[in-house]
């Protein structure tokens, strides 16, 4: 799960410190995707999934993919000066918190 985090950490830095803002808006969509997806592997199926995380390392990853993409996602939408980084950062939010068939992942940005 290294992996993981160094993905949604990079992904992080390209939402801040990149120059173009089209790659700011993809970076904010990918963050959400990413993090939805892996917050959705950690709270797996048993008929999918043979191999648990340690509780300590999903722990991480449940905080990360929760409360540290939303904090960015919502700083990326108010302070970023581009409308359209704005914009993509407050749609990348509403596809990590709004899921139609399980609200976890919204109950943990929540918390």
């Amino acid at each position: 799960q290294p992996l993981t985090h160094r993905v949604l950490s990079s992904l992080t830095t390209c939402i801040s410190t990149h120059n173009e803002s089209v790659c700011k808006s993809l970076a904010a969509s990918t963050l959400a995707s990413t993090a939805r997806a892996s917050y959705a592997r950690l709270h797996f199926d048993a008929r999918l999934f043979s191999v648990r995380l340690p509780p300590s390392i999903a722990t991480r990853l449940e905080d990360e993919c929760g409360n540290g993409v939303a904090h960015t996602l919502v700083v990326a939408a108010i302070e970023q000066g581009d409308d359209a980084v704005s914009s993509a950062s407050f749609e990348a939010l509403g596809r990590l918190t709004l899921d139609p068939n399980s609200d976890e992942l919204a109950a943990e940005v929540r918390s």
